[in-house]
């Protein structure tokens, strides 16, 4: 099977055992996998069952810890492919794939809204009603070709643009780039999730 082609479907199954296994690589899924190993403290139980999430109808007693590692690491190839270069690649959560580089323009939980409303306003998607149906292939293709003109386009720029040796002179300029770059800046992801998890519990 061709990964990432045009004339394949997408990834839906895959090999172990000697057994096909369907594959849930739905956008939402996706990012929830991330979401899970992104942690700081992500235990071996959690990235184990972020297997069983991407792999619905396995079961435990079938695979042992090393083929379950190994297929983690086929998704996340799989996931993170790029067709271009290899030193600006970035994995899903927006991050340079370079060790060396801790650099993120983009994170699914902070820019949810702006994601959103990109995919409803460009693409005539509704990414709600998509949970659990759009392939993460389609997901990705769509919001690496979002125009200029998005939102999130916008905002990715902002994060990534440093102002060149004319645009310096221009106090001003400098200014109002900084001023943006601020207020759109990244924070911890991993907080804001805590914080909402919070609000939850409060009731507020």
């Amino acid at each position: 099977m061709l990964l990432h082609s045009i004339v394949e479907q997408p990834l839906d199954h895959i090999h172990i055992n000697g057994r096909d296994y369907q594959v849930c690589l739905t956008f939402d899924k996706v990012i929830k996998f991330y979401n899970t190993i992104d942690s700081k403290h992500v235990s071996e139980r959690q990235i184990i069952a972020s297997f069983f999430e991407l792999v619905p109808d396995a079961q435990p007693k079938d695979f042992t810890l090393s083929q379950i590692v190994k297929a983690l690491s086929f998704f996340m190839d799989y996931i993170n492919y790029s067709p271009y270069g290899s030193q600006g690649r970035v994995d899903v959560t927006g991050q340079a794939l370079t060790q060396s580089s801790d650099t993120k323009y983009y994170d699914f939980f902070q820019d949810a809204q702006i994601i959103y409303a990109s995919f409803l306003m460009y693409a005539n998607i509704d990414l709600y009603d998509q949970i659990g149906k759009l392939h993460w292939d389609k997901f990705q293709a769509i919001l690496m070709c979002l125009p200029d003109e998005s939102m999130f386009r916008k905002v990715v720029d902002i994060r990534q643009r440093q102002p060149n040796d004319e645009e310096r002179k221009d106090g001003k300029f400098v200014a109002s780039l900084n001023q943006q770059k601020e207020y759109y800046k990244l924070k911890d992801s991993r907080q804001l999730k805590n914080n909402a998890i919070s609000r939850e519990i409060g009731g507020v």
